[in-house]
């Protein structure tokens, strides 16, 4: 059955719109025309409306009453859901019961109790529902509990929760849960130890260039990885720091003084990433990528003692700080499988050595005997020349007068 509408048609000619300026009505028609469309148009719709929901609940007859319809008619009766649903319960009880089966509407629950009641609160049937229910059981525990229950991790079967290897030293088999606050701080306990060691400063050191002096700054290598400038800048000047390749990830880059916007900045691949005025930013790579370091400062600002500390660091390093630059484990392994080669390069050599120092001991002997034999005498010029004889096995030195 279709409910009626307030259509254009209906309002058509109704109300003051379409009135001349000067309409030439009484007062009381320029009142009437003023509650034209609620007289002639809403009300009568309304109550059209109210005659066909009034059927709906007094005359079974007149229609099938379907979940749909109910719930359509319970739904456009807006404040009136209450005496609506009143009215089905004395008149269908039995019909409504078994129509409205699970119809919740505005959290009145019209499903009936075990009495046949339906318009029941649903706070009062939780109640109900809830007289067969025996209570809350874990799988850790034996009976249910019942009442005011509350739900911890033991009692829903899942034990004591803790971090494997720190309540103990035994090997088990069990499956722990590690709260994301716990696995944040063992993470972030992970890159201080990091910190500590110093490999965590991706800009190696010692710099491509050290201390020298350019269009009128002064680069002060101070021998840690720090730059100090001074002096103020004729033309751009920029001291190069190095190359050195970084795998794909993102980066945290910082170590630029803070003295102001448009006086220096350290530059990737000459582009400039952080300059006076800012902290530090995020660089990202998705590829492996070789990237050249330097500081710049531009022409005519002037440094006072002013020390760049770069450093590039994994973003998951909370620790955004200068360290001094150091090797991996890895840098520092291949560093020494280089050592071990040359030095097996060099053994043939070392041993050519011994055996050439070897050939020479007799002659090294024999000589030691020679000198043994020896006398040494230091004399004048006129000292010597005096002398009547010289002894074959002196050795005379002449010295000054």
């Amino acid at each position: 059955m279709p409910y009626p509408k307030i259509t254009s048609a209906d309002t058509a000619g109704k109300g003051v719109v379409g009135l001349p300026d000067t309409p030439g009505l009484t007062a009381y028609e320029l009142q009437t025309k003023f509650e034209e469309i609620v007289n002639d148009v809403i009300i009568p719709k309304f109550n059209e409306l109210s005659n066909l929901l009034d059927a709906v609940i007094t005359d079974g007859s007149t229609v099938e009453l379907s979940p749909a319809l109910l719930s359509t008619a319970l739904v456009k009766a807006g404040d009136s859901l209450d005496v609506l649903a009143n009215k089905l319960n004395e008149a269908y009880s039995e019909k409504i019961i078994s129509a409205l089966q699970g119809v919740l509407l505005d959290g009145v629950d019209l499903v009936p109790d075990q009495a046949g009641k339906v318009n029941i609160p649903l706070s009062e049937r939780i109640g109900e529902i809830s007289t067969g229910v025996t209570g809350v059981r874990g799988s850790a525990e034996n009976t249910y509990r019942t009442g005011a229950v509350t739900i911890t991790k033991e009692n829903l079967g899942l034990g004591e929760a803790s971090v494997r290897g720190v309540a103990s030293n035994t090997a088990d088999n069990a499956t722990y849960l590690i709260p994301l606050n716990v696995f944040n701080t063992q993470i972030n306990s992970v890159f201080s130890t990091m910190a500590h060691n110093s490999a965590k400063n991706f800009v190696k050191y010692p710099y491509s260039e050290t201390t020298k002096i350019v269009n009128g700054i002064t680069f002060t290598d101070l021998g840690n990885g720090k730059i100090r400038a001074n002096g103020t800048a004729t033309e751009d000047c920029t001291f190069t720091l190095g190359s050195f390749t970084l795998t794909p990830h993102a980066y945290w880059i910082a170590g630029c003084p803070q003295v102001g916007a448009g006086k220096c900045a350290v530059t990737v691949n000459g582009a400039e990433k952080i300059s006076g005025s800012v902290a530090g930013t995020v660089i990202t790579y998705s590829n492996e990528t070789t990237v050249t370091l330097a500081i710049k400062v531009y022409a005519g600002a002037t440094l006072n003692n002013a020390e760049f500390e770069p450093y590039i660091i994994l973003m998951q390093d909370n620790l955004r700080e200068w360290r001094p630059y150091a090797m991996t484990n890895y840098e520092l392994t291949k560093k020494a499988q280089s050592a071990e080669t040359q030095l097996g390069e060099n053994t043939a050599d070392i041993g050519a050595l011994e055996v050439e120092v070897g050939g020479n001991t007799t002659a090294i002997g024999n000589l030691n005997t020679a000198i043994g034999s020896l006398k040494f005498v230091a004399l004048t010029q006129a000292q010597y020349n005096a002398l009547a004889t010289k002894d074959a096995n002196t050795l005379y030195f002449i010295k000054g007068a």
